[in-house]
């Protein structure tokens, strides 16, 4: 139940402030940037991150 308020009061905190950037248009070169890396498959093992972290696998 805790859960449940807790969002249903963010929800109200939040509402009266709106979305700022709605209505704003994301600039070309923005929405490449963004768009770039997820078109990339770049895969790392989870070893290799695994030592990079120093956790053991």
């Amino acid at each position: 139940m805790k859960p449940a308020i807790e969002r249903i009061v963010e929800e109200k905190i939040a509402e009266p402030l709106g979305d700022t950037d709605a209505g704003l248009d994301v600039k070309t070169t923005v929405k490449s940037n963004l768009i770039r890396p997820l078109k990339i498959k770049k895969e790392i093992p989870a070893e290799k991150i695994a030592k990079k972290y120093g956790v053991k696998w």
